[in-house]
């Protein structure tokens, strides 16, 4: 079936903090 909001609005927040972190290891290691 479709992905319902909720799994959507969940992998979004996930890849968001993924990206965020992947930035600030990124800003700390440099």
């Amino acid at each position: 079936g479709h992905p319902t909001v909720a799994t959507i609005l969940a992998r979004l927040s996930l890849q968001f903090e993924n990206t965020k972190e992947e930035r600030d290891s990124r800003f700390y290691f440099q």
